[in-house]
């Protein structure tokens, strides 16, 4: 084991857990597995109402270098906010409680973040299913870090999968949206990438974190048509996102990537409510389409791929075609009520 010793440790690991006690002790072992053993490890309890408590309270009796903290509920963003203002550490990685790291994530990321002096690093992850383990593809380019994990085409990076200055994070004053529950990581961790530069962001080129997708985890948003209020969080994520770049004078292309995410999530979300003829919902959504379409600049860019550009082009149609039918088969069964009703008269009058 590489042994280190400081009175400042060289990295603050953030672990936001809720009512997780059946799954948080595998997080932190990976942590106390770590080959890098010079930080501290900050668990911040979001009002759990399980035995988290007592569990962790049993592991810093014998881990000093284990924090715990309870705190009112206020969802994972105020969770992970309170841990970087108790962070001491000269870097911040955070941590899902159901999440997994390699046994030298730390020690992989530190080396390379320190001998670099770079602002962030990041590595790849591996996704963690109940029947199946899929490695993300990371291509781990050196350049237009940013549009590209905007995108999330080239670069596939999770939560877990970062080492950031804290000094940075904090003299960025970006911290996680209170309330946000959905991408509001994508939302942190973009608004970062844009002040950092290319120039002071690297990568470790392995796969050193696990991503565990259940439905129940903090992360987990693997439904194909959520309920309504879930689809507008997320999609407000993504325009306020776009919004702080446009204040913040991003380029061109950093705007065009951030646009066409906005509309691709539309456009993946209206699909799917065609799918499910969820009508109702599908009319709400495609007037806040129409309604963003110039605020993000919409029109200006082009479906992810021929498969948008063509369902894009048959909304109408199918709604049209289900609302047809739904409306035949009301007057074809509104018809042979009357018929019914005719025949029985007739036949009670004779």
């Amino acid at each position: 084991m590489i042994q280190e010793t400081t009175q400042q440790p060289t990295v603050s690991v953030i672990i936001p857990t809720y009512n997780n006690v059946s799954l948080i002790g595998r997080t932190i072992d990976s942590v106390l597995a770590q080959t890098f053993t010079d930080y501290e490890l900050l668990i911040i309890d979001d009002g759990s109402t399980d035995s988290t408590a007592s569990l962790i309270e049993s592991i810093a009796k014998n881990h000093p270098n284990v924090r715990y903290f309870y705190k009112p509920n206020g969802g994972v963003s105020s969770a992970r906010n309170f841990g970087l203002e108790q962070a001491c550490g000269l870097y911040i990685s955070f941590l899902d409680s159901d999440d997994l790291w390699d046994t030298h994530f730390l020690e992989k990321m530190v080396s390379k973040i320190t001998e670099e002096k770079k602002l962030i690093c990041f590595c790849g992850y591996v996704t963690q299913r109940p029947n199946e383990t899929l490695t993300i593809p990371q291509t781990f380019l050196s350049k237009d870090f940013l549009p590209n994990y905007i995108a999330a085409e080239k670069y596939g990076i999770s939560t877990d999968s970062w080492l950031i200055d804290r000094n940075f994070i904090l003299n960025s004053k970006v911290i996680f949206t209170l309330g946000s529950s959905i991408c509001e990581d994508q939302e942190f961790f973009s608004k970062l990438l844009f002040l950092a530069d290319d120039t002071n962001i690297t990568r470790v080129k392995d796969y050193l974190t696990t991503y565990i997708q259940r439905g129940s985890s903090l992360s987990g948003y693997d439904e194909i048509a959520p309920a309504m209020e879930k689809i507008i969080e997320h999609l407000e994520t993504y325009g306020r996102r776009h919004r702080w770049f446009i204040e913040h004078k991003a380029t061109p292309d950093q705007l065009r990537a951030s646009s066409a995410k906005i509309k691709d999530t539309y456009l993946y979300y209206l699909w799917n409510l065609l799918l499910l003829s969820d009508f109702q919902d599908y009319l709400s959504l495609r007037k806040n389409y129409r309604r963003d379409k110039q605020a993000f600049a919409l029109n200006n860019v082009s479906e992810k791929n021929v498969v948008y550009q063509f369902f894009n082009v048959i909304f109408s149609s199918i709604l049209l075609s289900k609302l047809a039918k739904l409306l035949f088969s009301k007057r074809y069964h509104k018809k042979k009520r009357h018929k019914k009703y005719s025949l029985s008269s007739s036949q009670s009058s004779e």
